[in-house]
């Protein structure tokens, strides 16, 4: 998904919403948004770093459900305080599973938390669904955990983009 001495933003879009949807449509959770770049100096390591991490709150009836669309202005985006500090990967150089994450020993646990979420969304696993899209972006990835009990569940949308604003 990351080819060779190669270089790449990724766009990252999740949220998690919760809601008795049995009894009503109005969900809370959070949206969050930001930037993932990537670089692969060799077969088994990659370079990261994730910046302009924003969150949004919701509190609202989504009467389209849980999955509706939610517009970006319609809510009020508030700055992560991240470190942006870079992060390595290592890479198993068989599966091409990340098998080690090497953070800064000042990075937060929450911050490394949340390194480890986007990240866990780029490996293939069977205990997850991914689903292919007819997006123009080839390395577009989403998935949605199986785990969804029926009252919360989570989508990450991890997107190729072709520059940063």
């Amino acid at each position: 998904w990351l080819p060779l001495h190669t270089a790449k933003p990724y766009s990252i879009e999740g949220r998690t919403l919760a809601a008795i949807h049995q009894v009503s449509n109005k969900y809370s959770g959070i949206l969050l948004r930001g930037v993932l770049l990537l670089n692969r100096p060799d077969e088994i390591l990659i370079h990261g770093k994730l910046f302009s991490m924003q969150f949004a709150k919701i509190n609202r009836d989504l009467s389209g459900g849980w999955s509706e669309y939610i517009p970006s202005l319609s809510v009020t985006w508030i700055n992560l305080p991240m470190s942006g500090q870079p992060f390595t990967i290592h890479l198993n150089h068989t599966t091409g599973e990340v098998s080690r994450l090497i953070v800064d020993e000042a990075v937060q646990l929450w911050e490394v938390n949340m390194i480890k979420g986007v990240l866990s969304q780029l490996q293939v696993a069977n205990d997850y669904q991914q689903y292919p899209s007819n997006s123009k972006h080839k390395s577009m990835h989403r998935r949605i955990p199986i785990r969804d009990g029926g009252f919360n569940r989570t989508v990450y949308t991890v997107n190729e983009v072709s520059y940063i604003k």
